[in-house]
């Protein structure tokens, strides 16, 4: 597939994205630049696809994967007339709910379902009615995907996907069958039924994934938040009761997986895959203190380079990363800072952002060739290393792709601070640092604004129409022009 875009395109629409100022960490703008640049360049086209132009993960252009394309909205939400994100989601929806005959490939049909999740965050940045309306209740693409994910079964194939290898899923009374290739974490080593595990590895079927049980639920909640319909908060108190009774460990303070067979114990590897139930909602104010505590340990999933693909004092756990023996990741990672962001901890979810931004900003600075990478060694700035049989080598680059999860979206969102609600024109923003910085032409709904502060007295303002802004308790109505506001308190000091 040929990209979509020439270089004197892209250089137009650079002019016209989201530009971050941050002077506590000089360069920042600028990789947050690259990382547009390299998103851009994977604008890809496909004539006789549902949809064309469309958002190309970066692995391999003749096929597309269903859990990249959806963390990829995250970030094409911040510039929505640019990047085509939630447009894309339309080469599964019609492939697979409507029959639509494609020329792309969905490889792996049974890969994490996110739809519902990127849509809603999708319309909470760009107040998008209209889309959202014809997805969630004109073709009820995320109702029907929900219920497609439960009809798997273990062996199916489909005339559109390209995986030599049939779906794993299938649904049990006490969760799913699954496997690491399938639920996007290749290599994980969650079985724990020896040193080396493999995709098809028949030690996948004998345990039951806590995410994938947990993504059901996170659909479930947002469906029923979107639509108002029961059936979909049955069905996320359903899988809110299945998690909490079945794959939560008091002894630890975490999800893990269950055995599937008699007796049915839990497998304790701690990956960030044990998160997906706190953004699902489905944990207790005391199971998400627990949960947090475990991004703070630094031998577990903490420390100065945070959310490995699987803790520190795990015997599984490679310092060069593996892949997923340790690789930092960056859709898993953005999924744990959200957790915490949505369960009342704010501030180490964005302390958390900031230092995995600033892993990619040095290994983007100090390793060569200076690009952005599928996935970060957990221990020094450099990309992490391939899965067997490729020991050594590393991992693929230009990854823009969901890795631009970093320097865009974790950027604006919690190391700025940043967080718009476009349907009732409100943007927050939690300042926490006490030197420049802010955004320049932010985008959300109708608006299009700027805001700087130099960190010390006053912030600066430049609106093309009104809105509200939320300043902590302070709520602030501005018009369009230019104000200068005095400096609030910070919210909790310096990252």
């Amino acid at each position: 597939m040929e990209p979509f875009l020439r270089e004197s395109d892209v250089r137009e629409i650079l002019r016209d994205l989201p530009e971050i100022v941050f002077d506590g960490l000089p360069g920042l703008t600028e990789f947050s630049h690259f990382a547009w640049k390299c998103a851009a360049d994977h604008i890809r086209e496909c004539p006789g696809a549902p949809q064309t132009p469309y958002m190309d993960e970066g692995f391999a252009p003749d096929r597309i994967w269903i859990w990249d394309t959806c963390f990829l909205v995250h970030f094409c939400k911040y510039a929505p007339e640019h990047f085509p994100g939630v447009e894309s989601l339309r080469n599964f929806y019609e492939p697979m709910l409507d029959g639509r005959a494609t020329p792309l490939r969905i490889h792996i049909p049974d890969n994490p379902f996110l739809f519902a999740w990127s849509e809603f965050e999708h319309y909470r940045t760009t107040g998008d009615r209209r889309h959202l309306e014809e997805i969630f209740f004109r073709h009820r693409y995320p109702q029907r995907m929900f219920r497609l994910f439960d009809s798997f079964k273990a062996g199916q194939r489909f005339d559109y996907m390209t995986s030599p290898h049939p779906v794993t899923l299938e649904k049990t009374p006490l969760g799913y069958h699954w496997s690491g290739g399938r639920c996007g974490m290749d290599n994980t080593p969650r079985g724990d039924f020896g040193p080396e595990i493999i995709d098809n590895d028949p030690a996948y079927r004998k345990i039951l994934f806590l995410d994938a049980a947990a993504q059901q639920a996170l659909a479930a909640g947002v469906i029923f938040k979107t639509t108002g319909e029961e059936e979909f908060r049955i069905e996320h108190e359903r899988f809110a009761e299945l998690l909490n009774t079945h794959y939560w460990d008091e002894e630890d303070g975490c999800y893990y997986d269950l055995e599937a067979g008699e007796p049915h114990r839990l497998v304790k590897v701690m990956t960030p895959a044990s998160f997906w139930p706190l953004l699902a909602g489905v944990a207790s104010t005391g199971q998400a203190e627990r949960l947090a505590s475990h991004v703070e340990h630094p031998e577990e999933l903490g420390g100065d380079i945070p959310l490995p693909s699987v803790a520190r004092n795990s015997r599984h756990f490679d310092p060069e990363g593996r892949y997923w023996r340790g690789g930092v990741w960056l859709p898993t990672a953005y999924m744990c800072i959200k957790a915490l962001e949505q369960n009342g901890f704010r501030e180490l979810a964005d302390r958390t952002a900031e230092k995995l931004v600033s892993h990619q900003f040095r290994t983007w600075k100090e390793f060569s060739p200076h690009t952005i990478w599928e996935t970060y060694s957990p221990t020094r700035p450099k990309p992490a290393s391939l899965k067997e049989p490729h020991p050594g080598k590393f991992v693929r680059p230009d990854f823009c792709g969901w890795s631009a999860l970093g320097p865009i979206n974790l950027v604006i969102e919690n190391v700025l601070g940043f967080h718009a609600d476009a349907p009732n024109r409100t943007l927050e923003w939690k300042i926490h640092h006490s030197f420049r910085h802010g955004i320049r032409r932010l985008k959300f709904g109708t608006v299009t604004c700027s805001l700087e502060t130099d960190g010390q007295k006053e912030i600066r303002i430049h609106s093309d129409s009104s809105f509200v802004l939320k300043l902590g308790r302070t709520t602030i109505p501005i018009s369009a022009g230019k104000r200068i506001l005095p400096l609030p308190p910070a919210e909790y000091g310096n990252l």
